[in-house]
């Protein structure tokens, strides 16, 4: 784990390991920017339903099962039509709609199509820029029979629609309109679906640290949004994979490409030898600020789990911790240790450790 330097963007530490060929932030889009993701479902189900929140429900839980999808906090829908809605209405492609001119990308970052409204104009001599044919945990998968219950036009389907005898299908892969129209199967068969994200922004990066000069080393910590349930048999390497992920979520940590781990102990290891934070006399460690840029007023080899002392409110004890994981799992640090005293009256994690944004 090593340390940041000023002049790059600050590093952020939290849980996970970002997912094998996914990048829900696109490359080359600048903070601020809008887009959408839209993806093809791992899970498959029927067609009998004539109510689209049955099928956005299914497409928002494969997308949740995805850490870093998880991460964007957004609102996901079917790409999908039935009986009195047309797709393109409910997901907001016609013109006019919010969603009309952004930009949409595969979850592996590859861009689909200039804009929304562009879903429905793909034809063989006009194609799609690439195929939406990308799953939640990053699979390019072609040639599967994927559920729309629409035409190429995105218009209302009536007799075509989900809900009825024989819904549309598209087929994954294609570039042209059978990416959403290629056959119309019994409801009863078991197909998968397309899902696309709400407009998302890219936030902007985080603040720099304050108080350092041009080529000064330092760290970062923050909380994790998401919880992660603790056993007796703590598995590290998941939760590094847990933290890993949520940083990935925030443009300003993805870019720093650099290892994240979570701040935990197991009965092999101490926390601070896992995140290379063992202090020695001639080097008390890097800097550790929060990434709001404001410092901690700790270095990294100081900043340890904590555990309050019977009877001493102000003091803490420098218990190692046990094999289970404690307040600490819920951040992320690369400079931490298993046990620390906290100056005067210190706060607990949640003060020293901000959610990223």
């Amino acid at each position: 784990m090593r340390a940041l330097l000023v002049p790059f963007t600050p590093l952020l530490l939290t849980f996970g390991l970002a997912a094998q060929g996914l990048d829900v932030v696109p490359p080359g889009l600048q903070p601020g920017e809008q887009y959408r993701i839209l993806f093809l479902t791992d899970g498959a189900r029927d067609a009998t339903s004539t109510d689209i929140a049955d099928y956005d429900a299914f497409v928002t839980a494969e997308a949740e099962s995805s850490p870093p999808m998880a991460a964007l906090q957004t609102r996901w829908r079917a790409v999908a039509g039935t009986p009195g809605l047309s797709a393109s209405e409910h997901t907001e492609t016609v013109p006019g709609s919010p969603g009309a001119n952004v930009p949409i990308y595969r979850p592996d970052g590859v861009r689909v199509e200039t804009g929304s409204r562009q879903l429905w104009l793909a034809r063989s001599s006009n194609p799609l820029l690439s195929s939406p044919a990308v799953t939640q945990t990053g699979v390019l998968t072609t040639g599967v029979v994927v559920w729309t219950g629409t035409n190429p036009t995105g218009i209302l389907a009536g007799a075509i629609a989900l809900g009825r005898d024989r819904p549309t299908a598209g087929t994954s892969g294609s570039r042209s309109y059978p990416w959403c129209y290629g056959g119309t199967p019994t409801n009863n068969r078991s197909n998968r679906l397309y899902g696309i994200s709400d407009v998302l922004t890219v936030p902007v990066p985080d603040q720099q640290p304050r108080d350092l000069q041009p080529g000064d080393s330092y760290r970062l910590m923050f909380v994790s949004r998401r919880t992660t349930l603790s056993t007796s048999a703590v598995d590290l390497a998941t939760l590094d994979a847990t933290a890993t992920a949520e940083a990935s979520a925030v443009p300003g940590l993805a870019a720093l490409a650099t290892t994240w781990q979570a701040v935990v102990s197991d009965p092999s290891i101490d926390a601070r030898e896992r995140v290379d934070a063992v202090p020695t006399t001639a080097d008390p460690g890097e800097p550790l600020y929060r990434t709001d840029g404001q410092a901690t007023r700790w270095r990294c080899a100081r900043i340890r789990s904590h555990r309050r002392s019977a009877g001493r409110g102000s003091r803490w004890s420098t218990t190692r911790p046990s094999n289970r994981a404690t307040t600490s799992t819920r951040c992320s640090s690369g400079c931490s240790r298993p046990t620390w005293s906290c100056p005067n009256s210190a706060p607990r994690w949640s003060t020293r450790c901000s959610r990223p944004s």
